[in-house]
């Protein structure tokens, strides 16, 4: 039996109990958020400060990354024609967490 969760508190005590081993995977820190910004921006990565971008997004895990980039990158289609800015992103990051520019 092969599991995952993000909330691993809220799994019945009784599943835990057959688990025989648990890794954690720790959220990454601010240089692994850059390599992921850099792998799913790819080609549009050019001309993003992608520092600026993981440093604002302490706490998010690969998925949210995934999620901010994507949400993005649709924003930047309806405005910018399709290019991707570190202010696009920046305001995706204040609009995930609850803080609409």
């Amino acid at each position: 039996f092969m599991g995952a969760s993000n909330h691993s508190a809220s799994i019945d005590p009784a599943v835990l109990s057959r688990i025989g081993t648990f890794l954690n995977i720790p959220l990454p820190g601010t240089e692994e958020r850059e390599r992921i910004l850099a792998l799913l921006l790819g080609e549009h990565a050019v001309g993003v400060d992608l520092a600026a971008v993981a440093k604002a997004t302490i706490l998010f895990s690969g998925r949210d990354l995934n999620t901010l980039v994507a949400r993005a990158s649709r924003r930047a289609f309806l405005r910018e024609g399709g290019r991707l800015t570190t202010e696009i992103l920046l305001e995706e990051v204040a609009f995930m967490r609850g803080k609409s520019p």
